[in-house]
């Protein structure tokens, strides 16, 4: 599951990065600690296509480690 975190202080840009946390679809709740995964740039505005960039290969590399974990 990912989140925006959204940062409401004043004199900030309002975005808190990205967080990360697993999904079990089975008992419908969110399991582990979130992660914040992606902090934002010095521009202090994000893209959605570069998330999803960063996004892909971030899930790709969580899925080659479940697997490998796995395999073991």
């Amino acid at each position: 599951m990912l989140n925006m975190i959204w940062d409401g202080r004043a004199k900030t840009n309002f975005f808190g990065g990205i967080v990360m946390q697993e999904f079990d679809a089975e008992r419908g709740e969110l399991m582990g600690e979130p992660r914040n995964i992606f902090e934002g740039t010095y521009l202090a505005v994000q893209k959605g296509h570069r998330c999803s960039r960063k996004m892909v290969t971030i899930i790709s590399s969580l899925q080659k480690a479940a697997l490998n974990a796995t395999m073991q």
